[in-house]
């Protein structure tokens, strides 16, 4: 009888283990400077990476999908979302169809590598995202 229980027991710390990975939620956030929510205008355009803490070479992007009024939502890689803990942050702020000389980033480029983004968020601990840039 001992040894009868035993798969079935196996099989319940398989089932267990099974759903016990990294959790993933889908995040929303925004942009602010100066206190107010920052827009790039109607033709205006951001660009937002998430990337691991500890990828300073910017090798594992999380892309964003950004609005023009600083509002963006994180779906991740893989359709499920971004799992808890600390990212670095890339983003830049232009108008995309100004001519090529006139493209500036409106956040003077200071977020706009993950090895010297000076930006770092912890996803988990809050049901929305604020970037704060100067």
């Amino acid at each position: 009888m001992r040894y009868a229980l035993r798969p079935l027991f196996l099989g319940l710390v398989i089932l267990t283990l099974a759903g016990c990975g990294p959790s993933k939620k889908h995040v929303n956030g925004k942009v602010v400077k100066g206190g107010q929510p920052m827009t790039v205008g109607e033709k205006g355009m951001f660009q937002i990476t998430f990337y691991p803490e500890e990828d300073k070479e910017g090798t594992r992007p999380i892309a964003t999908s950004p609005k023009n009024d600083g509002t963006f939502s994180i779906v991740g890689t893989d359709g499920k979302g971004i799992g808890s803990g600390k990212y670095r942050v890339v983003m830049r702020a232009w108008d995309p169809y100004a001519p090529y000389d006139k493209q500036v980033d409106k956040l003077r480029g200071k977020y706009s590598t993950a090895a010297t983004t000076p930006l770092v968020v912890e996803v988990g601990k809050e049901d929305e995202i604020v970037l704060t840039v100067e």
